[in-house]
């Protein structure tokens, strides 16, 4: 019978790239995500004892990676970024009319690919959210327990997004 280290090290050279490809998805970032896996086999090897075989090692340390994951958006979300979102509105706080909208010329393939961009230069604590509601169509429920939110901070997250993108695509729709 083999014992918890061969079988914690199998692991790490069998489940190493998919759990890396799925935090990389989650954090769009190459360093936090190696962490991050590296933090899965950590704990798994800790709680080993707990694992009961009764499922695939992976959906086991994916289920960590998912903890952490949310762990790491919690952090970020108590350190609040500022963000300004004053080039939307005039000197009295009201909207800025900007009703026209030069007709765009893109492919939908450079469209998507513009869109991705756009998504990626989101401030980091908003990319999750704006993924999991748009890209992965969960359900608002899903989505503020996945990343520890209230119903009413992940509608001012996307909707604040929603500005963002729209500008960001405007003016570098043409970028790619």
């Amino acid at each position: 019978m083999k014992g918890k280290y061969a079988i914690i090290e199998e692991w790490i050279d069998a489940y190493s790239a998919p759990l890396l490809r799925r935090a990389l998805y989650m954090v769009s970032d190459k360093e936090e995500a190696e962490d991050m896996v590296q933090e899965v086999f950590t704990a798994s090897f800790i709680a080993f004892d707990s694992f009961q075989n009764k499922s695939n090692p992976l959906t086991w340390l994916y289920a960590i990676l998912h903890n952490k994951v949310a762990d790491f958006y919690r952090k970020k979300y108590k350190n609040p970024i500022e963000n300004n979102l004053s080039h939307f509105f005039d000197s009295n706080g009201n909207w800025k009319d900007e009703s026209i909208i030069q007709p765009w010329e893109d492919t939908p393939e450079e469209w998507e690919q513009s869109l991705h961009e756009c998504i990626e230069k989101l401030p980091p604590r908003w990319k999750i959210p704006v993924k999991l509601y748009y890209l992965k169509e969960k359900k608002n429920e899903v989505v503020c327990q996945e990343v520890g939110i209230t119903p009413t901070n992940l509608w001012k997250i996307l909707q604040r997004s929603r500005l963002q993108l729209r500008e960001c695509l405007e003016n570098n729709r043409f970028v790619g």
